[in-house]
Order: structure tokens, then sequence, then C-alpha cells
């Protein structure tokens, strides 16, 4: 036997095969294995055709991806010749087989006739509509398309394309398997087409022909193109205790008068609307829309927003997920918490009740201004949070804000966040008392130099009324005078603890917060202690805040006030006096404050507060002093001195300051305020001779007070100096 290898087998051929047939066996071999299969193998002689079948059935299944049915390949074989008469060779010795016929020559031909295989294209079947909803087809439903793929070959699906059509015209854009039944879809008809397509194996893509659906009919009738998604805000309020927050009993409290959007899926608000006092809120959005509810920290009403200043401002919000508005109307609530972990913030939490805790106790105090005055208007206004925020001076987008404070410059809140050294979200108290420096900038008047201040302190009159308006109105605002700072590890620490209405001032006298704050929350309150007959409420504070005090002639403080409320409430005078009296204070009955005694202990540079000077008359002698106690020696009590005067005829007048005693002052600054309209101007002096600074300014007539100081004085960095003043 001779054996020709061949695929994964062997063929076995006659001991009697030609050799020149088995010459022929690769030139078939290769014919074969580029035409195909050969299934048929005729017209060929002494058993070619049968040698040949057999190798062609070992060859693989070829595919003809030009669809022809078969192809006819005739094989011609080598013409047999008899050995020349001079050859003596002897096929049979060499090993070759004897040939049959010697002397006659033969030819021979195989005719080979190789079917192929069509790549047949895929098939869409049983393509048919469902309806999500169920029953009849209507606006907002969504519907569904369904088929069954086939191919003869097996081969994969590739990417089928689908189309819906309307009454027979396709609906652009709606390309996917799926479609949401719209307004225009009323009383039509709609079909599902499907085009399927073949990942082929041999000849890439192959696509086949379209089938369409049977048609739906949507009613004229439509199902709701609307719906309402309704739900509640709430946040973690964490309580202020003596031993700082108080987690474990935290309070889920209503977000109130936020601003609520619903938004869809490209972030488009698409309805709006705020929160009632007890944190609902309703929204109409269309139907089976993707829909988020986002409640923002903001309140509208009074162009209020919580903001982080580290994060170029960014608007704080609470977010809903992104989920179908359905068929139906329905319910999303919404919950920030604090974050806190037991032990600590939790990590990588964020403290989403933070923005809102401070929000709500902005709404309280708007709302106190509010319902005293129904047509009071709100100069926008931007609390910056921050976790970042701490007690360090320097750049606040960083964080680096000092102390939580007001800053009249950007009109904006910064209050303190960084949590085991100083957190202010949930300390309403601070968060009041700075909103009430916004309220002096924006409702009423302040003329404080502000600084560094605490209970104790002998302060300049203006910081003092300043601060005590800020402490007392967080009293007023909550109805509740105890004053809480918490602080430190976990915030478990008490940085400042007062109370405005028990607690006595260590320094009483127009000078001290302490003293003030006690004066204006007693002047609120319903609560009378021995010495208080008064309870004026709030509604009469703030007309005169608004009112008298805003448009005072001389520089804000108690006096001022106090002159203006009992103009305000004439029969309650005495009383109001009463109340003074406690302070160490005699009665106020003007608003420089001349009544007053109090020079602290014999001091000759404490009264009068206002000296009166003369256009034309003599120097009168003044001191700036710095041993006055204060940690900020700028705004201590008599660094700044103040004078009045009256100004006859409109012209130029020249103001001196010619130092008496004490160190030649480095720079004097003359702050010349026009009485009504108020109107202040910082003049800095000139050196016009030795130990003498003057400086000149046109004057309108009218009433003048005047500020005068010395800067390195007022910058803490001097020492006592007295000077004569005068005006000419």
């Amino acid at each position: 036997m001779v054996s020709q290898q061949t695929g994964t087998g062997f063929v076995a051929l006659s001991s009697r095969f030609p050799w020149w047939r088995l010459a022929l066996l690769p030139l078939a071999a290769s014919l074969l294995t580029a035409c195909g299969d050969a299934t048929n193998i005729a017209n060929s002689d002494d058993g070619l055709s049968s040698d040949l079948a057999t190798i062609a059935s070992t060859r693989p299944v070829v595919e003809n991806t030009s669809q022809t049915s078969s192809e006819t390949v005739t094989i011609p074989t080598r013409v047999n010749t008899a050995p020349a008469a001079s050859s003596s060779t002897d096929y049979r010795s060499s090993g070759h087989t004897e040939l049959d016929q010697r002397d006659t020559p033969q030819t021979s031909s195989g005719t080979v006739t190789i079917p192929t295989r069509a790549n047949t294209t895929p098939v869409a079947s049983n393509v048919t509509i469902s309806d999500s909803n169920g029953g009849s087809a209507m606006v907002g439903d969504l519907l569904n398309g369904t088929y069954t793929y086939t191919d003869a070959k097996n081969d994969p699906q590739g990417i089928s394309t689908f189309r819906w059509l309307r009454n027979g015209s396709v609906i652009a854009g709606a390309t996917s398997q799926s479609y949401m039944i719209v307004a225009a879809d009323a009383g039509t008809t709609i079909t599902f087409e499907v085009i399927p397509v073949a990942a082929s194996r041999q000849a890439g893509i192959t696509t086949g022909a379209s089938v369409t659906s049977s048609g739906i009919n949507v009613v004229a009738t439509s199902s709701p193109v609307n719906v309402t998604i309704s739900g509640k805000a709430t946040f973690d309020l964490v309580p202020v205790k003596l031993t700082g927050l108080d987690y474990n009993n935290t309070v889920i409290s209503n977000v109130r008068k936020a601003t609520v959007e619903a938004l869809d899926a490209s972030n488009t608000v698409i309805a709006s609307t705020k929160t009632g006092i007890n944190g609902t809120y309703s929204v109409t959005v269309p139907a089976n829309t993707p829909v988020k509810i986002r409640v923002k920290a903001e309140l509208a009403d009074y162009s209020l927003m919580v903001v982080d200043n580290t994060n170029s401002q960014a608007l704080y919000s609470l977010d809903g997920s992104l989920t179908t508005s359905g068929m139906s109307n329905s319910t999303r609530d919404l919950y920030a918490p604090s974050g806190w972990g037991g032990n600590g913030y939790t990590s990588g939490a964020a403290r989403k009740s933070a923005p809102f805790a401070i929000l709500n106790s902005m709404y309280t105090v708007c709302e106190k201004i509010r319902a005293v005055d129904p047509a009071a208007t709100f100069s926008p206004l931007k609390v910056n949070w921050s976790v970042n925020n701490v007690p360090t001076v320097g750049d606040k987008a960083l964080g680096q804000i000092d102390t939580s404070h007001y800053d009249s410059d950007v009109v904006g809140l910064y209050i303190l966040g960084k949590e085991n050294v100083d957190t202010d979200e949930f300390d309403d108290h601070i968060m009041i008392h700075e909103w009430g420096h916004y309220f002096e900038d924006k409702f009423s008047r302040s003329d404080s130099m502000g600084g560094i201040h605490s209970d104790g302190d002998i302060l300049d009159m203006r910081l003092a009324f300043g601060e005590a308006w800020g402490n007392a109105l967080s009293g007023m605002i909550t109805d509740d005078p105890l004053y809480v700072d918490t602080s430190g590890m976990n915030q478990a620490s008490i940085g400042l603890e007062l109370n405005v209405e028990t607690q006595e001032a260590v320094e009483p006298g127009f000078y001290s917060e302490g003293s003030l704050q006690r004066v204006l929350y007693d002047l609120y309150d319903s609560t009378n202690e021995t010495g208080d007959a008064v309870s004026l409420g709030f509604g009469s504070i703030y007309s005169t805040m608004i009112g008298k005090e805003k448009n005072t002639q001389a520089y804000t403080s108690i006096f001022t006030f106090i002159k203006a409320i009992k103009e305000n409430n004439p029969s309650q005078a005495a009383n109001i006096d009463s109340v003074v009296a406690m302070e160490n204070m005699e009665p106020i009955n003007d608003i420089y404050g001349s009544a007053q005694t109090d020079n602290r202990s014999g001091n000759l540079n404490v009264l009068p507060i206002y000296t009166p000077l003369t256009v034309g008359g003599g120097a009168v002698e003044r001191c700036s002093v710095v041993d006055l106690s204060a940690p900020n020696p700028g705004n201590r009590l008599s660094v700044r001195r103040y004078f009045r005067f009256t100004i006859a005829a409109a012209g130029d007048y020249t103001i001196t300051a010619e130092r008496t005693s004490g160190r030649d002052p480095a720079k004097i600054v003359f702050n010349v305020a026009k009485a009504s309209p108020f109107n202040a101007t910082f003049i800095e002096a000139q050196d016009t001779a030795p130990n003498t600074q003057t400086v000149t300014q046109n004057l309108v007539a009218g009433d003048y007070v005047m500020e005068v100081y010395d800067v390195d004085n007022a910058e803490g960095a001097g020492a006592n100096v007295c000077f004569n003043v005068s005006i000419n």
C-alpha cells in the first residue's frame, strides 16, 4: 500500500495505482482546496474518479461568498507514451508499477463538480409591539419592540437596526428597541421595523430584509401628560449644650422655604418651587421623564444662599436620584445627614446637613424681620461655609477666615467649619450674631471699627454697642438668652458661654458689650426682673434701628439708640432709664452721652465723650490713650477722641492737632462727619510745623462730629499722647 497524508487522515491507494495518477494527485488536491467540496467526480477512466472522490471527501467545506451554486473542474492527465527502442529501462526493476498498455499511448481526464454553500441572509420574524402599561396604548406609555432572529448558517446577530413609524412615516430619532408615545402620536398607528444584521464568519456584516410589525393604535384620549412629584426635605439638627454639640440627641428638622428644582437628564430645570415651613414640596413635571429633585441651600425670598468659599462659592444642594417620573403621582423625600459616625465625622462622608442648619438659622432671623416688617427688602447675602474654614488669618478661598464674621466688602458671612477645631454651623447664636452685623450694614447703620472683643473689655463706645447688638439679637430671634459657642475635639468643648439677660457685666458701663447686651435684651423680653419693667418687643427695637438709629447725627452708640427708642416710646421713658441705670449709666437724654459721669476712676481722658469745639475759638486738649484694658489697642476706650462743632457758612476750614505731651504722633487722622445726612470723610493730616499736623477741608454749613486719633495708637503700636485740637 502507498499512503498519501491529507488533512487529519490518510487515503489508501490500490497497489496497482499507475504512477502517472500518483503524479496528478497534488494538482487535484490543490484544485479541490481552491474549489471546495467534491461531491461528484465523473467522466474519468481507470478508477481516477473514485480516487479523486476519496481525496475530495477529506477536504474542508469552503463557503462561496459569491453565492454560486456549483463549479465544474476538468483535470487533464499526463499522456502515456511507449519507451524508445533504445531504452533498456525496466520500470518494474526500478520499483514502478508496470504499465497496462506499453505499446499504446494513453490519455485520461477527470471532471469534478463542486457545489458551494450559499451564505444566506439573516431573518427577523415574529416582530411585535408590547405596551409596558398594558391595555390601550396612550400618550406616555412605553412601547417595546420584540422579534426573533434566525440565520441558516447560525451566524450570530450583529448590530441590528430599528425604526419606529407613525402612520408609515419614520419618527425622527426613534431608533431604539423601545419608544415612548408622545402627544403627536395620539390617534395614529405606530409600527416597529427591524433590519436584522448578522456577524458572518467569512463575509463580514450581512444584512437581512426589513420586517415591520403590525400596527398598534394609539387612542386619541391620552394618559396624563404631567404628573406631580411631592415629598419632604429634612436635615440633621444637632443641639447645642453646655457640654458641646449633643450628637446623641440629633433632631431631624424640616428644611424651610428652600428652593426646590426638578431637573431632567441634561440638568435643565423643568420645574421649581419652595419647601413649606414643614419641609414639604410639590412640583408638576412631564410624565415618564427622567427627573431629579434638588433642594438648594437658598432662601430665594430673602436673597440668601449658603456657598462653599473653598470651592469657587459653589451653592450647596441636596440631590435625589435621576428616576423616571412615571405615569402617576409619586413621593420623593430628601434627607441631609450630619455625617457623624459616633466618634467623629465619618471619613469621606459629606456633612450634608451643615449648610441646611445654617440656612435654618438664617430663615429664623429673616422671618422675625418679616413678621414686623412685611415689606422689608433683603440685600443679597452669601453665607460662606466650608469644612476647611479654620480660625487662621490668610486666604479665605483656602478656608483661612480667622473667625466667624461678617465682611461688608463682599456682603458675606464667613462661618467656621473645621471639625475638632471650631465648627459654628450648629451654633445658631454665633451665626445670628454675625447676621446682626449684616443687618446694621444693610438695614440700619454701624460706625464700629470692629476688632477683637470680649466681655470685660473697656471698648470704644461704637464697638461696644455693635457687638452687644449682635449678642442681644441672637437672644431676641431665638427667644433664648443663652449664647454658646462650641469648639474643640469632637466639638465637645465650650469656647464661649454667656446669658444676655442674667449675666452681669465685668466692667459695667457704656463701654461694655456685656452691659449693653443686657439693656437691649431687657427692652425686648417679657421676663421682667427687679429694675426691669419694660417689654417693648422686637417691633419697637427693629423700627428704632432702621429709623432714627440709622439716621442719627452722631456716631452710633448706646446713646443714639436709647435717645431714639425713648422718643419712639415716650410712655416708657422712665422704665427705659431704669434699665440703663442698672448698668452704671446716667439717664440718656441726648445722642452725645453728655450726662455720663463714669470717667473710669478719675481718668481725665474719658469724659466728656464728645468735646465741643468753637470755630475760631481756642484749642481744646484731649489725649489718645492706650492703657485701658482691651486685647486690641485700636478699639479701646479713648484711643479715639470725639468732637462736635457747627459750621455757620460754607468755606475752607483748617483743623489742627498740636502735640502737648507724650511721644510725637507719627500721623493724625481726622474723621470729619457731616451730621445730617450723616456722611463721614477720613482725612490724613499733614505736618505743617514741629509737633503740629493740620488738614484743610471745604465744609458746608451744618452740624458736624469728628473723630481724631493717632494712627500708631489705633494700630496698637503707639503710646499715650495729648494734643490741642482747634478749627479755624
